[in-house]
């Protein structure tokens, strides 16, 4: 494909958009029913784990500031994609950051869900146990 005629922006806008749609799942976990798990494991007195305080941890600096950080992750995140599809000659790079940005997402979600489950086990163990 010749790089005059490549047309950047409606691969920007479709990998933005899957990105934000993955952010939005990932900032709804953290703020919306992260909190409810919290409120539950701390009156119920749990000793919580290393990754689920960090889950907790990381669902607090969400709530209070994901209305800046979210525009401006998007923001770079489209930036530096349309930047690579228009300068280099092969779509590698964009669809390597691409990539990348979904891994990440991903394993937040996933230490999001491991972390609570976890966490959940404990709990159920110690009911069981009376």
């Amino acid at each position: 494909m010749n790089i005059q005629t490549a047309r950047p922006l409606p691969a920007t806008i479709y990998v933005v958009v899957v990105h934000a749609l993955a952010l939005a799942a990932v900032l709804y976990s953290l703020i919306c029913l992260v909190p409810d798990y919290e409120h539950t494991l701390r009156r119920q007195r749990v000793q919580l784990p290393v990754l689920t305080e960090q889950v907790i941890a990381l669902s607090h600096v969400a709530r209070a500031y994901w209305l800046f950080f979210s525009p401006l992750f998007l923001a770079c995140d489209g930036a530096i994609i349309y930047f690579l599809r228009k300068r280099c000659v092969s779509r590698a790079p964009s669809t390597l950051w691409a990539a990348l940005v979904m891994l990440i997402l991903l394993a937040c979600a996933v230490a999001t869900v491991l972390g609570l489950r976890i966490a959940l086990a404990l709990l159920k163990s110690r009911i069981a146990m009376g």
